[in-house]
């Protein structure tokens, strides 16, 4: 970058003196020319200069701070906290940048958004499989979002990352409510939408096995190994015993290589100390966390790099919000509730 940088400006002096010189410009004075030549020399040197090793010196004191830079700025999935759904109960400043108005629900047969809304306090599991598909998608080289070395992308999440691959772009209820194409009313059954007094599959119920079901049918629908550890996943749950350390660990290792398999940067780890089983709305038995064990994905940049990402989910709490925030060492990005979705950065 220093290099470039420097024959960049090269060039411009170069091309601005060599104009000067043939068209004799009245505007500037011989003296002028003088003055520009003696800041261009003092500036520049030839390669073959006997002096070139003495006035190069700070060069690579510059490359390696260009090279420190890059690799401390390298960059992670950003989120801008103002751009974020934000609830308070207590607080007079609560809004929802997602739901500036109830969101409608979404047909998938007819790829049409009907007039029955649901509101607000519905939408949960929607912003954090959002969250976490940020995640699975950023690629760091690019500082953009990448979805092509997802097994199986769908059309409609192929088409969302196609219009909004670049992080800083505003995140709004227009994001949103595209978001919802992808998620919203999908034909496979092993997903549990609650249905409360109509009919439609809109509201994603809270569970782990539930979600990867979303992101499988979304990102890697027939895939051969998601589709292994999905059944891993199933027979530990279905012969649950809580006691069995032996047990929690190969269901997290079984969510873990899911969601690496998704995601373009493998560096993502899970962790919880205690899980329980509950049962869902189409009768699939999940996993659930407390409040005080919440499930911990933790996404690096690096392997060796100290500061991560942090997302925790749990299964209680009084409201639905989302908001973040960043401080030094330990920085909040996110909760949902009432299924509880936090996240933060670790500096």
């Amino acid at each position: 970058m220093y290099r470039e940088f420097v024959r960049a400006v090269y060039g411009l002096l170069r091309e601005q003196i060599s104009n000067k010189d043939e068209k004799r410009s009245e505007n500037i004075s011989m003296e002028t020319g003088k003055k520009a030549q003696k800041v261009f020399d003092s500036l520049f040197i030839k390669q073959d200069s006997a002096e070139l090793p003495s006035k190069v010196k700070y060069t690579e004191d510059f490359r390696l701070v260009e090279h420190k830079l890059n690799d401390e700025l390298q960059p992670i999935p950003y989120f801008e906290s103002e751009k974020l759904p934000i609830y308070d109960d207590d607080s007079p400043d609560s809004h929802n940048v997602f739901l500036q108005e109830y969101m409608p629900l979404y047909n998938r047969k007819t790829d049409e958004f009907i007039n029955d809304k649901l509101s607000e306090n519905d939408i949960v599991i929607e912003p954090a499989l959002l969250f976490l598909f940020f995640l699975f998608a950023f690629d760091s080289s690019t500082g953009r979002y990448d979805i092509s070395h997802m097994p199986n992308p769908s059309k409609e999440l192929k088409i969302f990352f196609a219009k909004y691959s670049d992080p800083l772009q505003v995140m709004d209820y227009t994001m949103y409510r595209e978001w919802h194409r992808v998620v919203k009313d999908l034909p496979n059954k092993d997903i549990s939408y609650r249905l409360h007094s109509s009919d439609s599959r809109n509201e994603i119920q809270f569970g782990i096995l539930n979600m990867i079901y979303v992101m499988r049918e979304i990102a890697g629908k027939n895939d051969t190994k998601i589709n292994e550890n999905i059944e891993s996943i199933k027979i530990i749950i279905n012969n649950w015993n809580k006691d069995s350390d032996s047990d929690k660990n190969k269901l997290l290792m079984g969510i873990q290589k899911i969601w690496i398999s998704l995601s373009k940067n493998k560096k993502i780890k899970t962790q919880c100390n205690k899980i329980f089983t509950k049962r869902l709305e189409n009768n699939i038995i999940d996993i659930g966390m407390y409040s005080n064990s919440p499930l911990k994905i933790i996404y690096k940049k690096k392997e060796e790099d100290p500061g991560s990402i942090v997302i925790e989910m749990d299964d209680f709490s009084s409201y639905a919000c989302w908001f973040l925030s960043y401080e030094r060492n330990h920085i909040p990005c996110g909760s949902l509730t009432p299924t509880s979705v936090k996240s933060y950065r670790v500096a």
